[in-house]
């Protein structure tokens, strides 16, 4: 993919595809510009094909052009739809003159995602944390949004090419979700993210990383809502987690604004 001026791309619409209003690139990357609304529609419009929706922050990025590097397949380049996670990332495409209207973090409008699915008859499948993590997200939100209709739930902790791989892709043919949400971590969701929309399966994908830890009655806290606001719940989980996450954060923070300096 050619580099560009971030403000000279345009999006190109596929027939029955409900596209933002903008896009450009990132360090290579197609971002579009949009906001939790539009998000929420793009991912509950139908589609005559499976789509992929996955989020970008500077975890992501990194991992991203560090595959390309190594001479490997990112597959977010092969998304549908890249779209900003972390204020980081928000930063750095306003100042290439993206017009990115906000940090779209799905922890902060999944229960208004799960309202909308509801109410426009769509039909929707979790794949992710651990068996009972998941189902307990599951019954939680059928239980406090009526007319949610969850056509499979299954746990992510499985392989490529295992038995249980491919007993999830079989349940979501069967039950042929309009939206499969799953909550894998990177790269692994992106990848099977890629598989499911070969095969057929999931309707329109979407990456959610830990998001159904955060909707688990016994899950992960989050950051109080002036941190979030503010860009800085990465220290909110970097206080809770150092050890696992002090490298994604401190060097991978400071390597995606080295990259950022080539360009900006």
């Amino acid at each position: 993919m050619g580099r560009q001026s971030g403000a000279s791309v345009k999006d190109r619409a596929a027939p029955g595809q409900t596209e933002p209003a903008r896009r450009g690139e990132l360090l290579g990357l197609p971002l579009s510009c949009v906001g939790q609304d539009a998000l929420i529609d793009w991912l509950l419009a139908p589609s005559p094909r499976p789509r992929v929706a996955a989020y970008l922050n500077a975890h992501t990025v990194n991992m991203a052009l560090g595959m390309r590097r190594r001479g490997g397949t990112s597959p977010w380049h092969h998304c549908d739809m890249l779209y900003a996670d972390g204020m980081p990332v928000v930063w750095a495409a306003r100042r290439r003159g993206l017009p990115v209207p906000e940090r779209v973090s799905a922890a902060d409008f999944f229960p208004r995602f799960c309202w909308a699915a509801a109410a426009r008859g769509r039909t929707v499948a979790l794949v992710g944390s651990t068996e009972e993590a998941v189902r307990r997200c599951a019954v939680s939100l059928e239980t406090n949004i009526p007319g949610l209709k969850m056509v499979h739930v299954s746990g992510g902790y499985h392989q490529a090419g295992t038995p249980e791989r491919q007993a999830v892709v079989r349940g979501l043919q069967e039950s042929r979700p309009d939206v499969t949400l799953l909550g894998m971590g990177s790269p692994r969701q992106e990848e099977f993210a890629l598989e499911l929309q070969e095969s057929g399966a999931g309707g329109t994908i979407w990456c959610v990383g830990a998001l159904f830890d955060y909707f688990d009655p016994k899950g992960r806290s989050r950051a109080p809502l002036w941190m979030r606001e503010a860009g800085l719940e990465w220290i909110w989980r970097l206080a809770l987690e150092p050890r696992r996450l002090a490298g994604r954060y401190l060097l991978g923070n400071l390597l995606f604004l080295l990259r950022l300096s080539r360009l900006i």
